[in-house]
């Protein structure tokens, strides 16, 4: 598979460990947009890029900024883009990017529901160990990444799309109105998803070892 390389974020190093572990895979240029001049094998343009370039896919490290604009300018070349999360800075951006949702050819490249520890419990969830899961509380140092799990854990037990609107707002709740943890007040988030399904972000932790996951079923 040949793709093209927009960016250099810095996810680029451990996606590169993956891809030089599996033959096929070809980079055929990367495109840096903050780039001063064209030079072999770089480029400042995605278009131009995938103009001269045969690529199967899109690999994008780009600054949320960019991302909606890089995604439109792919998929007008015909060629599916993945991009890193968070895909977007503004509702308008996101907005963008759902224009392009029904053509499954936009992917957010979104590793840490894919680590062990989640992958066990999100298997539990998927057999129906747990039930219905109405609640999720996280605590990530990324509300990006939480958000994902959040969506992860609350419809693992179902078939139903992942990707739909949510309705943020913040919320002051004191710690023991959280199942009676002890400690001082804290601010956090509540994210409704709709279908009576909620999720708590809390600022805390490591996307390997959250500083709380907290999962609620029927």
């Amino acid at each position: 598979m040949k793709y093209v390389q927009v960016g250099l974020g810095q996810r680029w190093g451990g996606l590169r460990r993956i891809l030089d572990q599996y033959p096929g895979f070809e980079r055929q240029a990367t495109v840096l947009l903050n780039g001063r001049m064209a030079r072999d094998g770089i480029y400042t343009d995605l278009a131009a890029c995938l103009a001269d370039q045969r690529a199967d896919v899109v690999i994008s490290f780009a600054s949320p900024l960019a991302t909606p604009g890089l995604a439109k300018t792919a998929l007008d070349c015909g060629v599916p883009i993945m991009v890193t999360a968070p895909p977007a800075a503004t509702t308008a951006g996101l907005d963008e990017l759902g224009e392009f949702a029904d053509t499954n050819q936009v992917q957010v490249y979104q590793p840490y529901v894919r680590l062990p520890g989640h992958l066990a419990r999100l298997a539990a969830l998927k057999i129906g160990h747990l039930g219905a899961v109405s609640e999720v509380q996280i605590g990530l140092d990324d509300p990006a990444h939480a958000i994902a799990l959040m969506r992860a854990y609350l419809w693992a037990a179902s078939d139903a799309a992942e990707g739909r609107r949510a309705v943020v707002s913040g919320h002051y709740f004191p710690n023991e109105d959280l199942d009676g943890t002890d400690g001082g007040p804290q601010s956090l988030i509540a994210i409704d998803f709709g279908e009576g399904k909620r999720g708590i972000y809390l600022g805390e932790g490591t996307k390997s070892h959250p500083g709380r996951l907290l999962i609620k079923a029927s």
